[in-house]
């Protein structure tokens, strides 16, 4: 864990996705950061789940899955290429699923 945040909704409109934080925080960024979520339909996106204690929000329809570290240390400027956010998001999934919280999406 590299930041203290916790997803709690996400949505898209247009051609950013933002994600809502359980502390009341909305972070806003490029959906061409998501390729598979840019190239999705919008039922599609609006299919997410939060896992892992709120720590990674998943599209298991799309094979997507992104960490809040991932999405945090991007949009605040933390000096990590695309390529290292990509990789802090497969890393931020490995949690025991047996520890899994599960959230399923509503919005889209």
């Amino acid at each position: 864990m590299l930041v203290d945040a916790r997803f709690y909704d996400a949505r898209c409109p247009g051609n950013r996705i933002i994600f809502d934080l359980a502390d009341g925080r909305s972070v806003e960024v490029p959906i061409e950061w998501f390729p598979l979520l840019q190239a999705a339909p919008k039922d599609a996106r609006a299919a997410f789940e939060i896992v892992d204690d709120g720590r990674v929000m998943a599209w298991p329809e799309l094979g997507e899955r992104v960490s809040v570290d991932a999405v945090m240390l991007a949009h605040w400027g933390t000096p990590l290429d695309w390529s290292q956010c990509r990789a802090l998001s497969a890393w931020g999934g490995v949690a025991e699923r047996a520890e899994e919280t599960t959230h399923t999406g509503a919005h889209g």
